[in-house]
């Protein structure tokens, strides 16, 4: 048995990609993708009621587990991510061993259970995600010419403090040139994909999908030119795709007509996502709620939001605001609502009178989808489209 603590902990030390370490840089600019790490640390625990061991046929929770080791090991990891130990696991006092039951108990690796796989007997989707993240990290090397993208993740890393991007669910379709990812606490840039689309077997017949070669940069001066389908893999796995900056949204949605824009212009409203901060467990566990509205004055539509049965009784975060020329803002609403009436919220709340009141205009639908949506409608080819709510993408029709 001491073999085998021998060999895990010659794992974790000897980890030249560190495949088992969260990389955080002095620059404070790094705290929010330690957050974000641990976060997915917090999911776990809140999940399986439990914190994540050394499960030797689960790869993503032995990388959780080996992550969690590495934050309480580090005493300044430990006090940035302190007010967002919601589960107290950082609070973790040294046992006293003294019989032979310690140790059984003392044992969060696993060692000393009888179990007939090793930890690297590594069988099925377990094998291909293994498969993906050595490919993820063995074919990095130094990117020479960092310099030009240097800027660029200092920018990309203010921007999300700021709430100018967002850290999103990732999906197949969100992966795109020119784009921000976060893998394991890493943010990195897709610059390029030489993919083209071909003929994969598997058991339930032949698929065509994308392949080829990508060229990622990473924020910590390396690049890869990994596999399409092996990004995708652990990205899927523990990963987290980046929005684009508001202002190029808006940009995107105005674009059509911004040379035409005049005094003689007349603006009609304001098309508003928002996002709730209610603390109430009804509300805050259900993904990707916004609540789509429009109104002429922003900042006096949401004052004493916290009071209104409308908002949720909470206040809430302005993800987005779209100005709306000529065309009637209150048209614009009722097409953007519904083009997402299959995903419309279904809740009743208590107001302060102890009424029950049910919220409109609030959809579950991942935020970079209304951001499309809007731009679509600018662009007139809505009706050509409609959206998928099984997985979160808009197809056309």
């Amino acid at each position: 048995m001491n073999n085998n603590r021998i060999i895990l902990e010659q794992i974790i030390k000897d980890d030249p990609d560190n495949l088992l370490k969260i990389d955080l840089n002095e620059d404070s600019d790094q705290d929010i993708t330690l957050i974000e790490s641990f976060n997915e640390i917090n999911n776990f625990y809140e999940k399986y009621n439990k914190e994540p061991s050394a499960n030797k046929t689960d790869f993503y929770e032995f990388q959780l587990y080996a992550s969690l080791k590495n934050i309480r090991e580090d005493s300044k990891k430990i006090k940035i991510l302190s007010k967002y130990d919601k589960n107290f696991l950082l609070n973790i006092s040294s046992k006293k061993i003294e019989t032979l039951k310690d140790i059984f108990n003392d044992d969060p690796e696993g060692l000393l259970n009888e179990d007939k796989n090793s930890l690297f007997d590594l069988r099925g989707p377990i094998k291909e995600i293994a498969r993906a993240k050595t490919d993820f990290v063995a074919r990095r090397k130094p990117c020479k010419n960092f310099e030009v993208y240097k800027n660029n993740f200092n920018f990309v890393q203010n921007d999300l403090k700021e709430g100018h991007r967002q850290l999103i669910p990732f999906r197949e379709n969100l992966l795109k040139e020119n784009r921000y990812y976060v893998h394991n606490g890493i943010l990195f840039y897709l610059e390029k994909i030489n993919a083209e689309k071909g003929n994969q077997k598997f058991d339930s017949g032949n698929r065509e999908r994308l392949d080829g070669r990508t060229r990622c940069i990473f924020e910590n001066g390396t690049e890869s030119e990994m596999k399409f389908r092996s990004l995708v893999k652990i990205l899927n796995q523990n990963g987290k795709a980046i929005t684009e900056h508001t202002d190029i949204i808006n940009k995107e949605f105005f674009k059509n007509f911004d040379n035409q824009l005049n005094e003689e212009n007349i603006k009609t409203g304001i098309i508003y996502i928002l996002k709730s901060k209610s603390k109430d467990s009804q509300i805050s566990s259900i993904d990707n709620l916004y609540k789509i509205g429009y109104t002429k004055n922003l900042d006096k539509r949401l004052k004493n939001c916290e009071k209104d049965p409308t908002f949720l009784m909470a206040p809430v975060e302005v993800m987005a605001n779209y100005k709306v020329y000529d065309v009637p803002a209150i048209k614009i609403e009722s097409l953007i609502q519904k083009f997402f009436q299959t995903c419309k919220l279904k809740l009743e709340i208590t107001n302060n009178k102890r009424a029950q009141y049910e919220p409109d205009e609030w959809y579950v639908v991942p935020f970079d989808v209304i951001e499309q949506a809007m731009i679509l409608i600018n662009k007139g080819k809505l009706n050509k489209y409609r959206y998928d709510y099984v997985n979160n993408e808009i197809i056309e029709s």
